[in-house]
Formats: structure tokens, C-alpha cells, sequence
């Protein structure tokens, strides 16, 4: 079985067994693997019903947030790394974005 493939199962029977799944994720998008990270976990997270998806891409420097909304996502935003961002649900306190990247160099 793939990678993408061998987590799926084991993410699936973790939720089956719990009985709950988290209600939020937040990726740090792999440059070698980044189709697993922004395509199969999506997928997964959605079929899942994890509400809430946030895609670090340390190459572009940039916070994707998604919301689960009637089984798909919905763009919450798109952020760079200079911007300092509301983010439901933590929309309540402005979040500095810069510190989730290495300097620039």
C-alpha cells in the first residue's frame, strides 16, 4: 500500500475507534510529498468532517485556511508570510505569521 494510502487507513480506523476526529489541522506542506498534503488529506479531512484545514507551504511562505462547510471546503483565506492574520477560530486574536517560516536568506 502507498504512504497516502497506509495513512488514510489508519487515520480512519483512529477516528472509527475514538469515535471523534480532531476538529482542526493545520499541514506543513512537504516539498516532496505536497499532492498527499493539499489532495489525499483534504479529501480525508472532509470525509472526516474535521472542520477546519490550514496549509503551511514553507516554500511560497504562505497559510491557506479552509472551512468545512456542507461536506466541502471554503476559502477562509490566504495569507502571507509578512501579513499578520484572523483566522477563525481564532479569529479573535491577530496572529504574526512571519514566525511559522525560517528567515529569509
Amino acid at each position: 500500500m502507498s504512504r497516502g494510502g497506509a495513512s488514510a487507513s489508519r487515520a480512519r480506523g483512529e477516528c472509527a475507534r475514538s469515535r471523534s476526529c480532531p476538529t482542526g489541522s493545520a499541514e506543513i506542506v512537504s516539498p516532496s510529498n505536497a499532492a498527499h498534503d493539499r489532495v489525499t488529506k483534504r479529501r480525508l479531512y472532509a470525509a472526516h468532517g474535521v472542520a477546519r484545514y490550514w496549509i503551511v507551504d514553507p516554500v511560497a511562505r504562505t497559510v491557506e485556511a479552509m472551512a468545512l462547510a456542507g461536506g466541502r471546503w471554503v476559502d477562509a483565506g490566504s495569507f502571507g508570510d509578512e501579513e499578520r492574520a484572523r483566522i477563525p477560530p481564532f479569529d479573535a486574536i491577530e496572529l504574526e505569521l512571519a514566525p511559522l517560516f525560517p528567515p529569509r536568506g
